[in-house]
């Protein structure tokens, strides 16, 4: 009849799993947008959705949201993901607040890009990007309900001056593969007299920096960690040369819990380009935000 909610589609599926001889439970969760719960005073008005806790063995479990259709079984659901949850224990009678950490699973993105550049200034390039864990989950959402505003908001909209000749998608129906993105595109580099510059920040998701403000009064919280590797090869034409690069850099907050790596090496007329960002917490809060601006 399609009048349940997401508390009967789980409940149901602990009771699957129950009768397949596989232990499992109903947890309460709060999720992020939900705010976090109060461990000390908990309370039924706190929490929002109900679960599935499969305990593996004494260091490993599954969470489950049969409610959710992008979400991978190994990995938990992003809405509770580092959050805290009640679970239920059916056969003893007895509950308990726990923490529902993934310290094995990232937001992942991968891309490599290689663009020829001829003597009229025209750039030709094609971008693999790969989307892995949390990252793929976010896209599939995204992709599923709109291909169309997808493309447009991740490859199109952000780059007015790059024409995309063809976005293709691969591995959508297989939730243990990343979810792979190819863009073949073109653009025309910007001249001043005789010199012609193109930027190396293409289809990375990085096109503007959130955390402008020199003053934060709010943590910042992720969701998860988070994990972006891009390669490039820019390959100039015959008679050009590269004048100026910008510097190899490599920058980390004092804790380490978060990076920035660029490196530029040039051979001949070909520039390869290698840039990393890690963010190793999921919650980084308001007191460390100085280091983490600068």
């Amino acid at each position: 009849k399609k009048t349940g909610n997401i508390a009967d589609i789980n409940l149901l599926l602990v009771n699957i799993l129950n009768k397949a001889g596989i232990k499992a439970f109903p947890i309460l969760v709060s999720s992020r947008d939900n705010g976090m719960i109060n461990s000390t005073y908990p309370s039924l008005r706190q929490f929002n959705k109900v679960m599935v806790y499969v305990p593996l063995d004494k260091n490993d479990s599954y969470i489950l949201d049969a409610s959710d259709k992008f979400s991978y079984y190994k990995i938990p659901p992003a809405s509770i993901v580092n959050t805290r949850a009640f679970i239920i224990e059916s056969d003893r009678g007895t509950g308990k607040v726990f923490d529902i950490i993934d310290e094995k699973h990232n937001y992942q993105v991968m891309a490599a890009l290689k663009a020829v550049i001829d003597d009229k200034g025209t750039m030709t390039g094609e971008c693999a990007v790969n989307s892995m864990d949390y990252a793929r989950r976010e896209c599939m959402e995204s992709y599923t309900e709109d291909p169309a505003a997808f493309k447009q908001a991740h490859f199109i909209k952000p780059y007015p001056s790059v024409t995309i000749q063809e976005i293709s998608i691969k591995n959508s129906e297989y939730d243990s593969l990343p979810f792979a993105q190819k863009i073949n595109f073109t653009t025309t580099l910007n001249n001043s007299g005789e010199y012609s510059y193109f930027t190396t920040n293409l289809f990375n998701g990085f096109e503007k920096n959130p955390f402008v403000e020199d003053l934060r009064y709010t943590d910042i919280d992720f969701g998860y960690r988070h994990d972006h590797t891009f390669y490039e090869n820019f390959t100039i034409p015959e008679g050009y040369k590269y004048e100026t690069l910008p510097e190899n850099i490599s920058m980390e907050i004092p804790d380490k819990s978060a990076s920035y790596t660029r490196f530029m090496e040039v051979k001949e007329n070909v520039l390869n380009v290698m840039i990393t960002i890690k963010f190793r917490n999921s919650f980084y809060s308001a007191a460390s935000y100085p280091d983490f601006h600068e």
